[in-house]
């Protein structure tokens, strides 16, 4: 058995129920293994034990909220599955190499960490709602600058593995000519340079409804939530993603009385050749 597609879809479940237990023999279950197999077979693939997949992706998306957004840290505790602010705290520390208020002290300030926020924040160009999505994948892993690269690669192998795609089927009022065929779901992301060493990952995918049948089970699966998004445009560079994702103004969405949902955050190219600078939207899901 192909066990990749089964762990993809498994990191995509995890990365969509952090704020719950995540018992290793539920995980284990999931993808059809033993304990002990899935224990060797998860470590192989991702290159960490489960726990500590987990915990790091629990402690990257509280440092994205802690910079980005204005939560109170025992909210932002509780949302990364953490029963006391002492225990988040302590865990977050050996993390960052800071407390979470210090974290977002130094962000508010100017901190490398924050400024690219602070300088040209992006404005919404659309608020409104998406119906539920499924995305069949495949993760780019890469380190640095290879961003650029490395979603390129994943971009060629999906292509390669589906072949012939159909046409898209957009639900927020615009044609298939103005998007493009392909999406990044930062389901599983830190392109935000949140983690030591640079190191990101981000899921590349087509919607499920274009996937040839018989290809389907090359790939992971993750499901993108109906509701409501936030819209950004931007045009640049697919190396400088992260930078924007930085520029994307979640402070002012909030003094706007919109609340971000800690959630799947995904970008949609307008252009799928990739050149140098292309077009992309990128979604922000919110509450209510």
């Amino acid at each position: 058995m192909d066990v990749q597609p089964h762990l993809l879809n498994l990191s995509a479940y995890i990365n969509q129920n952090l704020e719950k237990d995540l018992p290793l023999s539920t995980l284990a279950k999931r993808v059809g293994l033993s304990p002990f197999h899935f224990h060797r077979k998860f470590g192989a693939y991702f290159g960490e034990s489960l726990h500590q997949h987990i915990k790091r992706l629990r402690l990257e998306r509280a440092a994205f909220a802690l910079t980005h957004g204005s939560s109170p840290v025992r909210q932002i505790a509780r949302d990364s599955g953490y029963k006391t602010v002492s225990a988040f705290s302590h865990a977050f520390s050996g993390f960052a190499g800071e407390s979470p208020t210090r974290y977002r002290s130094l962000a508010a300030n100017g901190d490398d960490r924050g400024a690219a926020a602070s300088e040209g924040a992006l404005e919404p160009a659309w608020i409104g709602g998406l119906d539920a999505q499924d995305f069949l994948f495949i993760r780019a892993m890469g380190e640095g600058r290879d961003v650029q690269h490395s979603v390129r690669e994943a971009i060629d192998l999906v292509l390669k593995l589906v072949g012939p795609i159909a046409p898209a089927d957009v639900g927020d009022g615009r044609s298939d000519d103005d998007v493009a065929s392909l999406d990044c779901i930062a389901a599983t992301s830190d392109i935000y340079g949140i983690s030591k060493g640079g190191e990101f990952r981000v899921d590349v995918g087509l919607d499920a409804n274009r996937v040839p049948a018989e290809r389907t089970e090359l790939l992971g699966r993750q499901s993108l939530p109906g509701g409501r998004y936030a819209r950004f445009d931007v045009r640049g560079r697919m190396e400088d993603l992260a930078e924007h994702f930085a520029r994307i103004s979640l402070r002012d969405l909030q003094s706007r009385g919109e609340t971000p949902r800690l959630a799947q955050y995904y970008v949609r190219f307008s252009n799928q050749t990739l050149d140098d600078v292309a077009d992309y939207q990128l979604y922000v899901p919110l509450v209510g």
